[in-house]
């Protein structure tokens, strides 16, 4: 759980499309949805100032409330692109590049995006979450590769680790992908050199968490990171019927359960942004896979994961 002043993510987003800018990128930053989140995040910012100077009124409260999904949306991505460019800047370019193409197209909300359209589709967001994912790794110590299958790999130890990520659109749609990772991952599996390596599906539960970009009310972080577990838990166990067969099977050796959101922590007025994980071990009781409970140690001290 992170507190970030909407300054710092302005900020943080400028230099963020000034690099893409250097990779060549400015006609497709000119045509993306993160200029419009920079104009939100300048509303953020002028709120900010106005309710430090005591010269909140009614009107700007009510402004504010018509367009929470919209600074919802601004302050989530933006924080996640902010940190990629940060974590991958150093990436070669033909394999960064690309994707970042992709990550800047879009609908402005992820309630606007259509899997059958190709001008909104839910595409760059999912490439967004695969650049997360690197960038998590890397921030952790390790060093990811990006692939197309599997979308991200990297080694713990001296284990080969493939990650598949998926994103799905609706609560229906969970148990389906699961499934369809666990495929992909097998097969990657089998196809590749080194008997050891093993895979990990990740599911990024964000647009399922708050469809309708709502901030959630709390008073502590610790009150804002338990319900996250608990929500996630909840999608665990609902999704039993889809990873339960994956159990002890083949190479996989473990799910990684993934939601971002933003909080209005009302005790002190301000937006928190949380991110939290929760860990399914796919290995027999009792023990789970050596690189699968190393991955977890590296992650949990450079993020929160549960």
């Amino acid at each position: 759980m992170a507190t970030i002043p909407f300054e710092t993510v302005l900020d943080g987003l400028m230099g963020a499309l000034a690099r893409c800018r250097d990779l060549g990128l400015t006609a497709e930053v000119e045509r993306s949805r993160f200029l419009t989140y920079h104009e939100d995040l300048k509303a953020l910012v002028r709120l900010a100032t106005a309710a430090r100077g005591g010269d909140l009124t009614p009107q700007r409260v009510t402004d504010a409330v018509a367009h929470r999904r919209e600074y919802v949306a601004a302050l989530v991505e933006s924080t996640h692109f902010t940190e990629i460019m940060r974590s991958l800047h150093d990436f070669d370019r033909e394999i960064l590049r690309p994707r970042l193409i992709n990550v800047l197209r879009g609908p402005r909300l992820p309630a606007d995006e259509d899997a059958t359209s190709k001008t909104n589709s839910n595409g760059p967001r999912s490439t967004l979450f695969e650049l997360n994912v690197a960038a998590i790794l890397r921030d952790a110590g390790l060093q990811p590769e990006l692939a197309v299958h599997p979308d991200v790999r990297c080694r713990v130890g001296d284990t080969p680790l493939f990650f598949e990520c998926k994103r799905p659109i609706s609560e229906a749609r969970v148990a389906k992908r699961i499934t369809e990772a666990g495929q992909q991952l097998q097969a990657d599996l089998a196809a590749y050199a080194s008997v050891d390596a093993c895979g990990i599906i990740v599911l990024s539960l964000a647009k399922l968490f708050s469809p309708s970009q709502t901030p959630f009310p709390i008073n502590t972080q610790r009150a804002a990171q338990d319900f996250l577990n608990g929500w996630l838990g909840a999608i665990v166990v609902d999704t039993e019927r889809a990873w339960r067969p994956l159990v002890g099977a083949g190479r996989l050796i473990g799910i990684l359960f993934h939601v971002a959101a933003v909080f209005v922590n009302e005790a002190k007025g301000r937006f928190d942004l949380g991110q939290w994980w929760i860990g399914l071990p796919l290995t027999e009781h009792p023990g789970v896979h050596p690189a699968y409970a190393r991955l977890g140690e590296v992650l949990q001290a450079s993020a929160d994961l549960s």
